[in-house]
């Protein structure tokens, strides 16, 4: 998901729509490392999560470089994001819920 993806789908969606759950985490995209595997731990349990709650749910993966400016916007505490942590959030309603970032 973009930037513009997320203006589009999330920040303009209106109240009573469906639910985002977005992952925020390196990938391949702007991450030359070749070890995204916290990325890919985590997107495994959001596609779970996807299955376990169908339409009823919404997900996203956004990269934490690409989408800086989501991120940002969010103020997620992303001290942890550096050494590969992904960090989750959950908006409903044009409110965003933050996950534990560990």
């Amino acid at each position: 998901m973009s930037e513009q993806d997320y203006i589009d789908y999330v920040y303009s969606a209106p109240k009573g729509s469906t639910p985002w759950l977005l992952l925020f985490g390196l990938t391949p995209y702007h991450d030359p490392r070749p070890d995204h595997k916290y990325a890919l731990i985590m997107l495994k349990r959001v596609l779970c999560a996807k299955k376990a709650y169908g339409d009823n749910l919404n997900v996203g993966l956004l990269d934490h470089i690409g989408a800086e400016m989501v991120k940002q916007s969010m103020d997620l505490d992303n001290r942890m994001m550096g050494e590969a942590a992904s960090a989750l959030v959950f908006v409903k309603d044009g409110k965003v819920y933050y996950t534990q970032q560990t």
